[in-house]
């Protein structure tokens, strides 16, 4: 979500950094436990258009600024079910741990009869 609004910001003109300040002050009077999903951008290739790559290097900003005010920060890559789990289970605190995590079961969808879960 936050690289679609950063997206929308810079096809108008509108300062992003600004936009990102916003963002932290509002995430830091909340409350609520925030789960942040964004795309990774950086690891791939350069973009071509100056726009995209302002878009790349304001985007490496605003996910710095916001992951050095997070309890946890992961970055996940084609992620399967079990270690979304997995990681679920361990961002919660110790006392909700043995709780159940919001992801349906993890299932195995490897070669046919192989029988993992």
């Amino acid at each position: 979500m936050p690289d679609t609004r950063l997206s929308n910001l810079l096809n108008t003109g509108q300062n992003p950094t600004q936009a990102t300040d916003t963002l932290l002050a509002a995430l830091g009077t909340c409350q609520a436990e925030t789960i942040l999903v964004a795309n990774e951008v950086g690891l791939g290739i350069i973009p071509e258009t100056p726009l995209g790559r302002t878009f790349r290097d304001d985007t490496g900003q605003l996910h710095q600024r916001t992951a050095a005010h997070a309890n946890n920060v992961a970055l996940m890559v084609a992620v399967s079910t079990c270690l979304a789990q997995l990681l679920c289970k361990l961002a919660q605190p110790a006392s909700k741990a043995r709780g159940s995590c919001p992801l349906p079961p993890a299932k195995w969808s490897g070669p046919a009869g192989d029988a993992r879960h």
